[in-house]
């Protein structure tokens, strides 16, 4: 029992093999119940509030893997995290103003099959962006088609078609 025990003792340079192996399949395991608990939300919107945790959550577990740092104290901090992320969740679902100042805003890029420059601008897309966004989503190259297309949050252009 001792030998395993020092599984969540043990720095970095101190872990053998097998004690890396041990750790690396707690924390997965570990890992996959702590974002059990994140909501679907973490996984699957990717605005930037989502990503920055996904950064930290990384990093942090990592060091549990690792030993560059205590296993318990790690894995806390991997549920501090996720926890925060929740919390901040909730308020946002319940605040549009603060949702607006951590997630941001879309942003419309084109008006009834016109390309708002200053927003193209604004959101640093390109137009061949827009046209890739038309043949790949919209199925067309005629802008005329086109009755409203936004940079979304995460980053991905959604469009809208005109009614026919």
């Amino acid at each position: 029992m001792n030998d395993f025990m020092e599984v969540f003792t043990l720095k970095g340079h101190d872990l053998n093999f097998w004690q890396t192996i041990i750790r690396t399949i707690l924390v997965f395991i570990l890992t996959l119940i702590i974002l059990r608990f994140a909501k679907k939300r973490f996984l699957g919107k990717n605005t930037a509030f989502d990503v920055v945790l996904g950064v930290i959550f990384g990093s942090v577990v990592s060091r549990a893997i690792n030993g560059s740092a205590n296993f318990l104290d790690t894995m806390a901090a991997a549920i501090v995290l996720v926890s925060m992320h929740w919390i901040f969740s909730a308020i946002i679902s319940r605040s549009p103003k603060i949702g607006d100042l951590l997630e941001g805003v879309p942003h419309q890029i084109i008006k009834n099959g016109k390309i708002i420059k200053e927003m193209m601008l604004k959101t640093h897309m390109r137009e061949a962006d827009i046209e890739e966004s038309l043949r790949t989503k919209a199925k067309t190259e005629d802008m005329s088609k086109i009755k409203n297309s936004y940079v979304e949050t995460n980053g991905k252009i959604s469009i809208i078609l005109k009614e026919e």
